[in-house]
C-alpha cells in the first residue's frame, strides 16, 4: 500500500498493471490469490501472473496475461 501511494501521489505514476513471481519451489497459489487481492483493492486492472509452469493456476486465480514463452520456444540455453 505504501509503495502504490509513493508512486502515485511522489512521482505522479498511474499503475496500469502488476507482476508476481512467486518462489520456484513454493505452491504459487497463496502468492496469485495475494495478488489479485491487492489488484482489486487498488483498482489494478492488468495482472501479469503465471509462467509456463504454473499458468493454469495463475489463470484460476485471476490472472490477465500469463508468460508462457518456454512452452512456444522451449527451454532457454546456457
Amino acid at each position: 500500500k505504501e509503495f502504490l501511494n509513493m508512486c502515485k501521489n511522489k512521482y505522479s505514476l498511474k499503475i496500469a498493471g502488476a507482476m508476481c513471481i512467486p518462489p520456484v519451489e513454493k505452491n504459487p497459489r497463496k502468492y496469485f490469490d495475494s495478488m489479485y487481492k491487492i489488484c482489486k483493492k487498488e483498482n489494478i486492472e492488468n495482472i501479469s501472473m503465471g509462467m509456463s509452469n504454473d499458468y493454469k493456476e495463475a489463470i484460476i486465480c485471476g490472472a490477465t496475461t500469463v508468460r508462457i514463452g518456454s512452452l512456444i520456444f522451449g527451454e532457454r540455453g546456457s
